[in-house]
């Protein structure tokens, strides 16, 4: 019974672990997992952003204090076709301090303005901005996109002023197919780990109903006895008691459970000293007390049987009380009887001394008169022959 509680609640602990698992593992994957990759590929495309910027930027240390298509450097051409070729750039472009583009590696671009908040409110403040654009969508610039691409402005400061910006765009086809197949494959294993959670949640459904049905089953079986159980621990703690042991206590069963067997059955604050849950403790065997337990109301038969560990050891007993208490009276009736049969046999015997003492002395008497008239040459006046040989039968 006791490794059935176990059982039971060891498959509830694994049960709420799964469901936990079954629940928190997408969300984590959707909230945290996804987010964080997400962020690390913006990061790394940022850092690139820079390092580019930052080539770029010693270019303009020399120029005027405003950055103007007229005061460009000469050899910002060549320098943006060679980083554009080395850090794999799908284009850059420069920005005045007023959002309008000053240089482009697509011309088209050059005239347009930037009137869009995140310009004058971020980058003008000094601050990197990225963003990633999914193919076939529109760019922080209202620009539809063919690939799926990465944009990232780069303040160019002097002296702590904001003088103007590059935009560096990259084409993240091929990260982002990585970074997707990455997701996948841990969306993959999430979702078979959901599966194998969902199916072991179903599995240990049916086993706690198996194990919850074995437990009513044992419940049934355990009340429907009507001498009073309890199983108990080393320590003489109520582990459990049956219906019949609480009815005798006086107390539920959950109340019951707990207590000290000393405290619930004698009222003791320490075994009693016939306790034979002591003596099993002491030689791991089976015992059976008489005891007399006036808060039980009688005499009970205690046998108390040892309960095993998994590797052997003591753990507690099964403590059975049976009511003895009607035999005990019958015995001491059937006593009573014996004693009172035994006073009579004795007041007889003295009776029947007294009766067969009497009588013989009446025929040592008869057997005097007897010979005093053989001598005076009279006939005997008493026959005794029969009366003595009925005495002797006496």
């Amino acid at each position: 019974m006791m490794s059935c509680v176990h059982k039971e609640k060891a498959i509830k602990a694994i049960l709420i672990a799964a469901l936990v698992a079954a629940i928190v593992l997408p969300l984590y994957n959707i909230f945290f997992i996804y987010p964080s990759f997400k962020r690390q590929l913006v990061q790394n495309i940022e850092d690139d952003a820079v390092r580019v910027a930052a080539h770029l930027s010693s270019m303009f240390t020399q120029t005027a204090t405003e950055l103007r298509k007229e005061n460009l450097p000469h050899e910002l051409i060549h320098m943006t076709e060679a980083l554009k070729r080395d850090f794999k750039l799908m284009k850059l472009k420069v920005f005045s301090e007023l959002g309008e583009v000053i240089y482009s590696t697509d011309p088209k671009d050059i005239g347009n303005i930037n009137k869009y908040k995140y310009f004058h409110e971020i980058v003008a403040k000094g601050k990197v901005h990225s963003v990633v654009v999914k193919k076939g969508t529109l760019s922080l610039e209202g620009q539809k996109v063919t690939a799926d691409v990465a944009e990232t402005y780069v303040p160019i400061m002097r002296d702590g002023k904001f003088i103007g910006a590059f935009e560096i765009y990259y084409d993240i086809t091929t990260r982002k197919q990585r970074f997707d197949a990455l997701i996948k494959d841990y969306s993959c294993i999430l979702f078979f780990v959901g599966i194998i959670s969902i199916a072991l949640i179903i599995f240990l459904f049916k086993a706690n109903k198996d194990v919850i049905a074995e437990k009513e089953r044992w419940d049934i079986t355990f009340d429907s006895i009507s001498d009073p159980i309890a199983i108990i621990d080393r320590n003489h703690r109520l582990v459990r008691v049956n219906k019949a042991m609480s009815d005798k206590l006086n107390i539920s069963r959950d109340k019951a459970v707990g207590l000290k067997c000393y405290e619930a059955v004698h009222g003791k604050c320490e075994p009693i000293l016939q306790c034979p849950h002591t003596k099993l403790l002491s030689d791991g065997q089976v015992h059976i007390e008489e005891v007399y337990e006036e808060r039980l109301g009688g005499w009970y038969l205690v046998s108390v049987s040892p309960i095993h560990g998994a590797k052997g050891q003591v753990i507690g007993s099964v403590h059975i009380a049976y009511d003895i208490s009607a035999r005990k009276k019958a015995e001491e009736d059937l006593k009573q009887a014996y004693e009172k049969l035994t006073d009579k046999n004795k007041q007889l015997e003295r009776f029947q001394n007294i009766t067969v003492d009497r009588e013989l002395r009446m025929i040592k008497l008869k057997e005097e008169i007897n010979a005093f008239l053989e001598k005076s040459g009279e006939p005997k006046k008493y026959d005794i022959s029969d009366k003595v040989e009925g005495t002797e039968e006496v």
